[in-house]
């Protein structure tokens, strides 16, 4: 309802189960999405087979167009390139986020994707630079929520060819990162609520900041000039 056809809206679909995902993934296309961002499943640690039968039996069991979404830290799997390089080849399958934060990995995914209609996004806001440089489609950035000029400048200054401005950017993009360390969920949402957006907390079992967090953020939206409380 708030996009209002606008922009396309992209759910998180991704569950530990392939039988739940398949389910929360047709809710979703049900309910109007444009795209289900669909997480390697969490926890079973299942093997590079599995993961290929995984996101093979949600697409061929959807009309949804997926993406795919590696982010190994907090999964504790890595999708291998071998693998994307197959499931590039399913019709409904049509990007991956790569957050590993491994370049090497980025341009397995890059080259697997080559020749087939997928788009391979970065998901690690420190790195959008060299992924652009690498053949990135574009990139899922965090930050972008809350400094969303720099973000979509950077990427505007890399389609322009302009290397000096995109590396002023790339390097601005710094101050929210060294918070988001502290604690990137409920960092990033404390951030969003001090500088006036009604965002409410991280939901449990993710906790409030700790005591001296909310100076830290202060001090970082100070630097971008953002208004807060």
């Amino acid at each position: 309802k708030a996009s209002a056809g606008r922009k396309p809206v992209i759910a998180g679909t991704g569950c530990a189960s392939t039988k739940e995902t398949i389910a929360l993934t047709n809710k979703a296309y049900d309910l109007g999405i444009e795209l289900a961002l669909i997480v390697c499943p969490f926890y079973n640690k299942p093997t590079q087979e599995g993961l290929y039968l995984h996101y093979k039996t949600i697409a061929e069991n959807t009309k949804a167009n997926i993406m795919l979404y590696n982010i190994p830290k907090c999964t504790g799997k890595n999708i291998a390139p071998e693998v994307v390089a197959e499931l590039a080849k399913v019709d409904n399958i049509k990007g991956v986020k790569d957050s590993s934060g491994n370049l090497e990995n980025l341009q397995g995914y890059i080259d697997a994707a080559k020749g087939n209609d997928v788009d391979v996004l970065v998901g690690s806001d420190g790195k959008i630079s060299a992924a652009h440089v690498m053949g990135a489609a574009g990139a899922v950035a965090g930050t972008a929520n809350l400094i969303t000029d720099v973000v979509v400048n950077l990427w505007r200054a890399l389609e322009a060819g302009d290397a000096a401005e995109a590396e002023s950017l790339q390097a601005e993009i710094e101050p929210i990162r060294d918070v988001l360390h502290l604690g990137s969920t409920q960092t990033l949402k404390r951030s969003l609520e001090l500088a006036g957006y009604e965002v409410g907390p991280a939901r449990f079992p993710v906790t409030e900041v700790a005591d001296g967090i909310d100076e830290k953020c202060i001090a970082m939206l100070d630097h971008y000039g953002i208004a807060h409380k």
